[in-house]
């Protein structure tokens, strides 16, 4: 089935819709990866996805690094010191 153009706008103004969604879409599912980073929602699209990767590593760099962690101390590793067949 085609999408038949509206004398009330045709595609461009679907094609708009849709993608204005997607934008609204992509700023929510990153809000909530990373909810400490936030900026503001006047932005353009553009402005704010290259403002948000910013701000996201600048926010990366303040986290502590995680130490380097050994098998043998996370207690719910056993280690394996006889195997049978």
């Amino acid at each position: 089935m085609r999408c038949q153009e509206t004398s009330s706008g045709g595609f461009g103004e679907e094609r708009q819709l849709s993608a204005e969604l997607a934008e609204k879409e992509t700023r929510a599912a990153l809000q909530k990866l990373f909810p400490a980073v936030s900026l503001p929602s006047t932005l353009s699209h553009m402005e704010w996805m290259r403002g948000f990767e910013e701000a996201v590593a600048e926010h990366r760099k303040e986290l502590p690094r995680p130490e380097e962690v050994k098998c043998s101390q996370i207690p719910w590793i056993l280690p394996v010191t006889h195997l049978s067949y």
